[in-house]
């Protein structure tokens, strides 16, 4: 067999390696069963349309999956949070918000279903707390809409102990509307924030009513795959032929 032979074969070996399936947990904060409910074998997503990422085909809620009922409302927490496939995590999340609200966004589709209902921002804000992720190594997307119909300035937003854009930032208040989900950049009026590459255990987000609203929709944490053995071995190969080529 060619040298050229055995790197396309080495490549090929790495490509299949790399294109290893993540995995995801997502969370909706909901307002009520009425116009929300949904059950753990029922998808809610795609999350980010626009081909942004996360198509999750269980959701975790804070309305109960098994009965469809509100469980707890501005303050509570869910066990054994499921991933995308179903299975059962060892993650927990807890959360407090003065109350829960909702917006126009309506229940005619799912992803209207999971943008309507939020963690509502009076008082003291909104915040909420993972635990025991179950990944080494993780990107966090954090959904906010709010009942503000079209732009808004949305308050600080920490996630993981750092303030996402470094305080107040653009934020829309709808997805129905033609905008979709929207990554605030600090110039884009979004509706979700994402961070890269953390690997705490316990993450927890927060969000500072200090300028116009501060809500919190929605959470997904993505793994990040770890370089398999096969992908490692890969590499070494590569590595052998390129310097038996030389």
């Amino acid at each position: 067999m060619k040298t050229s032979t055995y790197l396309a074969a080495a490549l090929a070996s790495l490509g299949l390696c790399a294109s290893a399936t993540a995995t995801s947990i997502a969370v909706n904060f909901a307002q009520n069963a009425a116009n929300q409910v949904f059950s753990q074998s029922v998808p809610i997503g795609p999350a980010l349309s626009n081909g942004t990422k996360v198509n999750s085909d269980f959701w975790n809620s804070t309305i109960d999956r098994d009965s469809g009922t509100l469980a707890s409302g501005e303050i509570g927490s869910v066990n054994t949070l499921i991933d995308d496939t179903g299975t059962s995590t060892t993650a927990i999340i807890d959360w407090s918000s003065n109350n829960v609200w909702y917006n126009g966004d309506g229940t005619a589709s799912d992803e209207a279903k999971l943008a309507v209902g939020y963690l509502d921002d009076g008082g003291s804000g909104a915040s909420f707390t993972l635990s025991n992720i179950p990944y080494a190594q993780y990107n966090v997307y954090v959904l906010f809409t709010s009942d503000k119909n079209g732009d808004y300035t949305h308050g600080t937003l920490t996630i993981g102990g750092t303030d996402y854009l470094g305080g107040p930032f653009n934020a829309h208040g709808r997805v129905t509307d033609g905008t979709g989900w929207v990554l605030a950049d600090g110039t884009a009026n979004g509706n979700y924030a994402k961070v890269e590459n953390l690997t705490d255990s316990i993450l927890t987000v927060s969000a500072t009513r200090d300028a116009g609203r501060s809500p919190i929709t929605g959470v997904i944490i993505e793994q990040v795959p770890e370089p398999t053995t096969g992908l490692l071995l890969g590499f070494g190969g590569l590595a052998l032929i390129l310097r038996r080529r030389k």
